[in-house]
């Protein structure tokens, strides 16, 4: 019987670019780089490992959008939000379809977006991003209610506790000497815990809030009321469900097609439809905000969206390769190789055409395995870290 030969060790993995005898070698003459492995792990220090068994502990049909984050590990069946653990699958809310799903977590809550939902959830529970649009009531002079004669703007919005969704359209009203304006408002939105009721001065521009009314009353009459602060959600609207979705610089991004939409500052909820948005050259596979800007994925490879203010953002193209489709996630420079020169600082990763990449804070990127590998451009994916360790899956 011939005895056993230690193989490895393989630090650097998987070379599938370099000739067989170019495969690199250490100063012992030692290939470091293997050209495939078949259920088998690779270890940090590069030695082989056989892949342990694996035994089903949870099955849910049809599920997808698999992801791990700090907080929770949540996934997607049938319309349905699940929180994971190893054995049990909780439904957390359902969602408008069924489409994929993509997550970005900040200070304990996910953010979860798709092409018809985007909710967000800590560990009390969940709602919807951003409190829903008021519609227009209908209003009507009214021979009551002491107001000087002259033409009024009236709108309303819902509350939803502390939060304001944004001011409904305008209705303008003539009011005769010492009369008021009569509204019929329309049955709230289930998620608004009160409305907001705004007018003008006479023949004035700037909507000041007048009361406060419970969610249930269908008619209101304003009057000679005492008007305090002005509208701060006139012309914003609610942020809206795209297929991808991260934070950055104290801003909510989703994208969708090929358009980029950002939420006002520091409320997650709100966006001018006329200034917080960018037309994007091609649909986009991927977003992932950094301290520096926003890498944007698409079909023909990888922009850079340079700036700390979105009105001085400059798109700029990188040399990175196509990305797979939602395979990223934010890194922690502490955890990567010292010779990427990331150590305190955080980014992002992704997987592409030539491995697992690097985005800096400073837009740069960092092909990590670009000399020696190369994997088929997959439709789509998702990507896990743990322990210092980066998961992708494939399809």
């Amino acid at each position: 019987m011939s005895g056993t030969h230690k193989a490895g060790p393989w630090p650097l993995g998987i070379d599938n670019v370099s000739d067989d005898n170019a495969l690199k070698r250490d100063d012992r003459g030692r290939t470091i780089a293997l050209r495939d492995a078949f259920n088998v792990d690779i270890t940090r220090d590069g030695q082989p490992e056989r892949r342990r068994g694996r035994a089903l502990t949870l099955s849910l049909p049809g599920m997808h959008s698999l992801w791990s984050g700090i907080s929770a590990t949540f996934a997607v069946a049938a319309a349905t939000l699940y929180r994971i653990t190893p054995a049990t699958a909780t439904a957390v809310c359902a969602l408008g379809s069924d489409d994929p799903c993509d997550y970005t977590e900040l200070n304990g809550t996910v953010i979860v977006a798709n092409r018809t939902s985007l909710v967000q959830v800590n560990a009390t529970g969940w709602r919807n991003v951003g409190v829903p649009n008021a519609p227009s009531p209908t209003a009507h002079a009214d021979a009551v209610g002491g107001m000087r004669a002259g033409r009024y703007s009236v709108a309303v919005s819902y509350m939803r506790g502390d939060e304001e969704g944004a001011l409904s359209p305008l209705q303008h009203v003539a009011v005769p000497e010492g009369g008021g304006i009569r509204l019929t408002l329309i049955a709230a939105d289930p998620e608004a815990t009160h409305r907001r009721i705004y007018r003008t001065e006479c023949g004035g521009e700037v909507l000041y809030l007048c009361t406060e009314v419970s969610p249930a009353l269908s008619s209101y009459l304003i009057g000679g009321d005492n008007l305090s602060a002005d509208s701060p959600t006139m012309h914003l609207t609610r942020m809206r469900p795209g297929e991808f979705v991260t934070h950055w610089a104290g801003r909510l991004v989703v994208g969708r097609g090929r358009t980029l939409e950002f939420s006002q500052p520091m409320n997650y909820g709100l966006m001018s439809p006329r200034h917080n948005f960018v037309q994007m050259p091609r649909r986009m596979t991927m977003v992932a905000g950094v301290e520096g800007g926003i890498f944007v994925g698409a079909a023909d490879g990888v922009y850079f969206l340079r700036g700390t203010d979105p009105r001085t953002w400059r798109i700029d193209k990188t040399s990175g390769l196509p990305p797979v489709k939602r395979c990223v996630a934010t890194i922690n420079g502490d955890d990567t190789d010292v010779n990427f020169g990331q150590t305190g600082k955080e980014g992002a990763l992704w997987l592409s055409a030539n491995g697992f990449v690097i985005g800096t804070n400073d837009g740069n990127i960092i092909p990590m395995q670009a000399n020696r590998l190369r994997i088929p451009l997959a439709l789509s994916g998702s990507l896990a870290i743990l322990n210092r360790r980066a998961t992708a899956v494939i399809q």
